[in-house]
Formats: C-alpha cells, structure tokens, sequence
C-alpha cells in the first residue's frame, strides 16, 4: 500500500504553496469589497457635494473595509494590467471600458502596482479618490497620475512605475485611446473572458470555462444561470431568473450612473407632464428588475439617487409625490419579499446588501419588512432585519403596534424588542400590554422594553408582573425594578418575601429574590437576614437549613462587615447546605 504522506502532498508545490492558497481564498474576498468600494466612492464624489450622507456612508465603509483587511495584514498591493487589477494572481477589478476605468488610468501612466499600507491615515484616502475622481480626458497633459501621486507625497500610499512601455504596448495604446468607442468585437471578448473567469473559479466550473459560450449583444446565450442574470421569459416568476452572487454591483457603474443622470435632468427639466410620467414609470420598471433579478446594490443606489431627487430637487410638489411612487414601489411587498428570499438563500454578502437596500426605506416598507420575520430562520439573521425595522421607523414606535396582535408569537417577541430599542414613551402601554401575552418568551421581552421606556408607568406594569405564572418572568421583574427605583424595590420585594405564598416558591427562585433585597438595602436589609440565619429548628430540620441558606445568600449580598461577621460563623455549621452558601458568601466577598 502507498504510504500515506499527509495533506501537503495534496496540493501541488507542498505546503508553501497550500499556506499560499489558503491566503488568496482568506484575503481575495477583502480586496475585492475594497477595490469596489473604492470604485463606488469615486463614482460618488462626481455626484454628490462632500457633505452629503451618501457620499459620507461610502467613505465610512471604505475605511471599515481597510480595517478588516488590515487586522492580519501589513500591506495590500495590486499588480495593474491594461483593464483588471491583481491580487496575489487573481483578478479583483476588471473593467473593459475605457471610461472611468481606474486600472486603465494607472496603466497608461506607467504605474504598474501600488502598495497600500497598515494604518493609513483617512486624508490620505481622501486624497488618493480625489485623483482618481478626474477624468482622463479632463486632465491636463502634464497632470499624468504619477505627478499628482508625487504632488501628495503619501506616506502610506506606494507605487511601482515602468520606466518605459514596450512597443507592443505603446502601439496598442496608442490605437484603444484612438476611438471615440471600444470596437464592439474586443469589448465582446473582454466580457467573455472575465466571465469565464469568474466562472472557472466556481466549483465545477474549471472544467465547463473552455467551453463558455459565445456572446451576442449584452445576452450570453446559453450561459449557465448561475453567471448572471438573463430574462427568461418562460421562468413562471416575473420573467426574471435571481442569480446567486449578484447581490454585489459590478466593478463599474458608469452606465447606470450615465442613464439615471441622463433621466434626472430630464426629470428636472421636463415641461410636459406626460413625458414626466413616461420617466418615472422607467426609473420604476428599472428598480423592480433590479430587485427581480438580485442585483440588490444597484437598486439600493436607485431608490437613494430617486430619494435625494424628491427631498433636494426642487420640483413642484405634485411631481415629486409622483417622483416619490418608485420609492413606494420599492417598499411593496413584492420587492421587499423578493429581498427577503435573497437573504433566506444567499448567506452573509446578501443579507448585506439586503440590509443597505431595506435601511434606504422609510416607514412604508415596515409591514413587508414586519412580514419577512415569519420566514427568516436563525437568530443573528432575524436580529439584523429588527434593526432595519428599528430604522425604518424612524424613532416612532407607534407605528409597530399593529403587529403585536399578531401571529406567530416569535414574531410578536421581535416586535416588542424593536419597541425596548426605540424606548418611545408613547408606546407604554403597549409594551405593558404584551405582559398578558400567552407565550411567556413574549412577557419577557416586554419586561425589557418597560425598562428601557421607564417612567412610572413603565415602573407599574413591571411591579405588578412581579406575580406572573412563570418564575423566569418574575425574577425578570424583580431585577428591572432594582435597576429602575432601587427604594421602591426594597420595600415591594421585602413585602413579597414576608408574604406566606413566597414560601411554596422554588428555591432557586427564593435566592435570586434575596440577593436582590441584600444588593438595594445593604445595612438595611441585614437584621432580616439575621434573624432568619440565627433560627435553628429541631434536630436541624431541613426546612430551617435551606432557610439559613438562603439567609446566608442575602448576607453575601449585603457586603457589610457585620454580615461578614455572620458568614464566618457559620462555616463550620454541621448543615452542608449552610456551609456551602457560606463559604459562597466570603468568596465573593474576597473578590
């Protein structure tokens, strides 16, 4: 039998080369999140004023995004080809376009890497967008990117560049810079090999890229569903097949960028209010394809372009409520549920761009987003789409109560703890109402939401649960009234624990309630818990021991030095249970 020679001999090259691979599959993913990012800053700064959110968000997640990457790594280089970028051999940008194409900028500038470093410093990004924010052609003939590289003398900003090109590339430079269009054939080419790419990466799909299919027009016909979104008209659901891995927006955005912009000013300036209507509906249809088909971030640029139109665009009033219809289209329930199976099936990178796109939304997507919480499993993706509710709602409260009638009751509990995060004082009473709900998980949530709204209303309805049927809720109760008004928690507890019902309660229960009277009356609270801890009964009942017991858990909690005194005494009491929460009581006082 051949000897077994461990994983290395798996991968060709042993284990430098396997350390290697773990690397580019580790690190690719980050660069590209960034190089896009970076793309979608640049796109941003041509259209936004530098004050303005959107263009703010975009600056934020690129720094967030260096972050990420920066926690494990010291430097991030990128090898520059004519239309793509590199990193560690694979393709993190591609772009066949001359146009806004940032590869295609360094290239015919003679820079052929550049090097960003650990902690770099946000003026510095600032000032590298900034160059990248200018035209080609814009430029002036001494203005080539080395000399406004140099001109910035960044620190943590390097760059490698040819001394000069080779002739082959100056002829093929020299002939691309000469049309006014890429040649309809090499832009064609270009687009089929970056797919095929893309696609020979995928599993299974090494052996399929030889034989990628021709392309025709902006269609790849025959292509395997799973490389992009094609109209299929005999799919059976609104002729859209939803492609997994488009929820991010391709590398340039220039088109659509070029085609809203066209359609804003024509929006702005049409007189006729027929041609307007026409426009809109366009910008409608747009979105629902967008959405239809997953590309999630370019319909979440839509609506934020469409929303900035309405608030600051200046139109007549009726034309921006008619303007305003494609955000109302964006929150119906056909598009937001359609997102919601994108998050069910497309694991982190869609419940992002799921999140960018409902948080874009205003209270009108609520009930949709509400909906989407029937069907959403696991916890951390149902928490992240109560915080796109939470910000859907805009701080009012209000506008969640109808949904806590409703049904299944994990959803109810959802809703009740969106109304603890907006803490809206006019939502008291529906909050208290909730602790008649019959799912105790439900009472409990509500419990937290009375105290982050507090107030004395809030303060009534979670003293009066102090007598709920569940012991989980109770001692819930107990703790949030301890936090909230300490006094009257030491008088409404110490009343509960002399009553005779408090003595058929669990003893666990008992404790909890006891360590609550000892840590909010401290001096006061220690001649109960003294009398209670000096009783002895007959033969050392066991009743009087768990008593002593649970006397010993509230002198702990008192932490005075008489209740010190107590604890010592009875370490070496012949009761085990009273030895044990001694001996309990003086650790925790050590510490």
């Amino acid at each position: 039998m051949e000897e077994y020679k461990g994983p290395a001999a798996y991968w060709e090259g042993g284990e430098e080369e396997r350390q290697k691979r773990e690397l580019v599959l580790k690190l690719t993913p980050l660069v590209k999140d960034i190089v896009m990012v970076i793309v979608k800053t640049v796109k941003a700064t041509k259209l936004y004023l530098p004050n303005n959110p959107i263009y703010k968000k975009f600056r934020d997640e690129l720094k967030e995004k260096f972050d990420r990457f920066f926690e494990d790594e010291d430097m991030l280089s990128l090898a520059v080809r004519r239309f793509e970028l590199m990193f560690l051999d694979q393709q993190v940008y591609y772009n066949p376009d001359k146009e806004d194409n940032i590869a295609l900028m360094f290239f015919k500038d003679g820079v052929r890497e550049f090097c960003f470093h650990k902690d770099i410093p946000p003026e510095e990004i600032d000032g590298f967008i900034e160059i990248l924010k200018f035209d080609m052609k814009e430029r002036e003939l001494d203005d080539d990117l080395v000399t406004l590289l140099w001109e910035k003398d960044f620190k943590s900003i390097t760059y490698t560049v040819t001394e000069e090109a080779t002739e082959d590339e100056a002829f093929e430079e020299e002939l691309l810079l000469s049309f006014d269009g890429e040649p309809e054939d090499l832009r064609q080419l270009d687009e089929l090999r970056a797919r095929a790419a893309d696609y020979a990466r995928e599993p299974g799909g090494a052996d399929a890229a030889a034989d990628f299919p021709e392309v025709s027009g902006r269609a790849v016909q025959g292509a395997p569903e799973r490389v992009y979104g094609i109209y299929a008209p005999d799919s059976g659901e609104d002729d859209y097949i939803a492609i997994r891995g488009s929820y991010k927006p391709p590398d340039d955005l220039s088109l659509l960028n070029e085609l809203t912009d066209i359609l804003y000013e024509i929006l702005i300036t049409e007189k006729s209010d027929e041609n307007f209507s026409v426009v809109v509906e366009s910008l409608s249809r747009a979105l629902e394809i967008f959405v239809m088909r997953g590309d999630l971030a370019l319909a979440t640029i839509l609506v934020m372009k469409v929303q900035d139109l309405v608030l600051n665009g200046g139109m007549a009033d009726d034309r921006a409520a008619e303007l305003d219809s494609v955000v109302n289209r964006a929150a119906s329930e056909k598009l937001v549920g359609r997102v919601g199976e994108f998050i069910d099936q497309g694991g982190q990178e869609a419940l992002e761009a799921a999140g960018s796109y409902l948080t874009q939304l205003d209270s009108r997507a609520i009930p949709p987003t509400v909906k989407l919480l029937e069907t959403i499993p696991g916890r951390r993706t149902r928490k992240a789409v109560c915080d796109i509710v939470q910000s859907q709602c805009g701080g009012d409260g209000k506008l969640l109560l109808p949904f806590l009638s409703g049904e299944p009751w994990y959803v109810v509990r959802n809703v009740v703890m969106i109304l603890g995060k907006l803490a809206d004082p006019d939502t008291v009473q529906a909050a208290g109402g909730s602790l008649k709900h019959n799912d105790p998980r439900v009472r409990r949530e509500a419990v937290n939401a009375l105290l982050a709204i507090k107030g004395k209303k809030a303060e009534e309805f979670i003293a009066g649960a102090l007598a709920d049927a569940d012991k989980s809720v109770r001692l819930l109760c107990a703790r949030a009234m301890a936090e909230l008004t300490p006094e009257k928690a030491y008088e409404r507890l110490m009343r509960m624990a002399s009553e005779r019902e408090f003595d058929g309660r669990e003893f666990d229960e008992k404790k909890d309630i006891y360590e609550i009277i000892g840590r909010i009356g401290k001096e006061t609270a220690f001649p109960f818990f003294a009398r209670q801890f000096e009783k002895k009964g007959f033969l050392g009942l066991q009743k009087f021991d768990k008593e002593r017991a649970l006397a010993a858990y509230g002198l702990a909690a008192c932490g005075t030095s008489e209740a010190y005194q107590a604890l010592q005494s009875g370490i070496d009491s012949k009761s085990k249970p009273v030895r044990a929460a001694c001996l309990e009581g003086l650790r925790k006082a050590k510490r």
